[in-house]
């Protein structure tokens, strides 16, 4: 059913941009299906074409971001989600992806003072979106559970369970 959905989803696109072939978006959203496809580099060349077209959409660079993240691009792809911040920063699962991506960077890293660097940046980004959520009145669970997570690397336990159980207010009934 999944390739069934992605053959689908590739139609569509590939219709999207016959029917306008300048579209930026269009080209972005078929860059992202080249991924889920795992056409990494034609993803690439695909999303690269959609920010000469037009790099004042916040999908445009989204879509960038996901395609570096596929090609373990992560400081980059940090790059490219900031500018889609700047474009819409109240979209709080960019914020999680950033921030995402200064943890994996954390984690790879061999030097203990960069590692704690971008535990912190991280920790940032995913209290921003959970600031974001909290100024909405959205009760989400999932920058408490990526602050956990964090803190859980960074050995830091009694804070992780804190933010742990902040998500079981949200969700009691999630096991």
């Amino acid at each position: 059913e999944a390739q069934s959905l992605l053959t689908k989803s590739e139609q569509e696109a590939v219709r999207a941009l016959q029917l306008d072939n300048t579209s930026a978006l269009a080209l972005a959203f078929y860059a992202e299906v080249l991924v889920d496809q795992q056409k990494w580099t034609q993803a690439l060349q695909t999303v690269e074409q959609a920010l000469q077209r037009d790099p004042s959409l916040m999908d445009v660079h989204r879509v960038h971001a996901y395609v570096l993240e596929s090609l373990g691009e992560y400081a980059l792809a940090i790059e490219a989600y900031d500018r889609a911040i700047a474009i819409n920063p109240n979209l709080t699962f960019l914020h999680l992806r950033a921030g995402a991506g200064y943890r994996r960077l954390a984690f790879g890293s061999p030097n203990e003072q960069v590692q704690r660097e971008l535990y912190e940046k991280a920790l940032e980004y995913f209290a921003q979106a959970a600031r974001i959520n909290q100024q909405l009145g959205v009760q989400d669970p999932t920058p408490y559970l990526s602050i956990a997570r964090t803190y859980s690397q960074m050995g830091e336990f009694f804070i992780a369970i804190r933010n742990v159980q902040r998500t079981i207010e949200f969700q009691p009934d999630n096991a």
